[in-house]
């Protein structure tokens, strides 16, 4: 089993992939967001909230319902985006903890979910300590970053510490959202083996 750990109580990046992400509208790469209410980088992760009542969420909405009309999954898919919504997150760490989730449910996906902020791991202003510390609370030797971590982690680092890191390499693709919306549970599965660690 995995352990994949939210790490929602470090500053907010404006700009980056908390609340956004890409669909296809059209033939075209669509950037969509969750709004918020006062972004700002010197918020953790965890104090951002989610603005529930923007026109841009229903816009959202709507946008996905009529975008995903002849899908043949949109049933399913729609569904489980509702029953997020319909919880009114007042978070954004709150809503993607959960879109995790509800796809990995999807998709029968077996993880151990767990948030930075409510487990008891060691805290300090280095976040390569930062994510030794978790790894060590989690009896974890194995540690995986998206590609782009190649840029700010250096495995000779981790190693001195006995952990492996691993940079995850998989097919580009677009949201889960999108994925899930064109292809059945049985090909994503497949498809999710089709990474490498580099």
């Amino acid at each position: 089993i995995y352990v994949f750990v939210s790490y929602d109580d470090v500053n907010f990046i404006k700009g980056g992939w908390i609340n956004r992400n890409k669909i296809c509208v059209q033939g075209k790469e669509m950037l969509f967001q969750i709004p918020l209410k006062k972004q700002s980088p010197f918020k953790k992760i965890n104090e951002i909230k989610i603005d529930c009542h923007s026109r841009s969420m229903r816009k959202l909405t709507k946008t996905l319902q009529s975008t995903y009309s002849k899908s043949k999954y949109k049933n399913e898919v729609l569904g489980i985006l509702e029953d997020m919504f319909k919880k009114k997150p007042d978070l954004i760490s709150e809503l993607a903890l959960d879109s995790i989730r509800s796809f990995c449910n999807y998709l029968d996906i077996e993880v151990d979910l767990k948030t930075s902020s409510y487990e008891d791991y060691k805290k300090t202003d280095d976040r390569v300590e930062n994510l030794v510390n978790i790894c060590e609370k989690e009896n974890i030797k194995h540690y995986i970053n998206p590609i782009g971590g190649q840029k700010l982690y250096d495995k000779d680092v981790f190693k001195s510490h006995g952990l492996t890191l691993s940079f995850l390499q998989g097919t580009p693709s677009l949201s889960i959202i999108d994925v899930c919306m064109n292809n059945s549970v049985e090909k994503i599965k497949e498809n999710l083996r089709d990474f490498k660690l580099v």
